[in-house]
């Protein structure tokens, strides 16, 4: 039984180690700070609109948390820049990632997004420009690690099974 039970697992760590070991699977949070800028005035609106003191574009403050995977990247020693997402279909995020031997931390994170027709004179078309100094990383096991570990310990419970018991001595009076 023993044997069989070595020869499984020899089999199940060579399917563990996924066909491209360097691409990692990291998830992102933290919150992002920032501006948000709104068109108000348009070349067609009523000239005091555009000579308000407020000029053609109103500022807002912007902030909003974000948590969520990003695309697995090939994680080296040092420095990581990513970038991912479409300027105006949900926003671009950008920022660096540093493994220092394993130990994930996130630097200058950018998150920009556009509406349709932003900067052009289109009424309520706005841009958004948020950042974070720094936010955390998590790298997330690939669903296989977590099928290797299950059976890992099934074949560990099943070899603790299989143990013959032992007869306990009978107590001293």
């Amino acid at each position: 039984m023993r044997s069989m039970l070595g020869i499984l697992a020899a089999c199940l760590l060579g399917l563990a180690a996924p066909a491209n070991a360097a691409l990692v699977q990291l998830g992102i949070s933290g919150a992002v700070d920032g501006t948000k800028q709104t068109i108000v005035c348009g070349p067609s609106s009523p000239m005091s609109c555009i000579t308000d003191n407020k000029g053609s574009l109103r500022t807002d403050g912007y902030q909003n948390s974000f948590d969520f995977l990003i695309n697995p990247i090939d994680l080296k020693q040092g420095a990581n820049s990513f970038e991912f997402g479409g300027l105006r279909n949900g926003g671009v995020w950008t920022g660096t990632i540093f493994n220092d031997n394993g130990v994930l931390t996130g630097s200058n994170l950018l998150y920009r997004f556009e509406t349709g027709n932003f900067p052009t004179q289109t009424i309520g078309a706005y841009s958004i420009r948020a950042t974070a100094t720094t936010f955390r990383v998590t790298a997330v096991p690939e669903p296989g690690t977590w099928a290797l570990m299950l059976v890992g310990f099934l074949v560990v419970g099943s070899a603790l099974r299989q143990q013959p018991r032992r007869a306990s001595l009978p107590a001293a009076a």
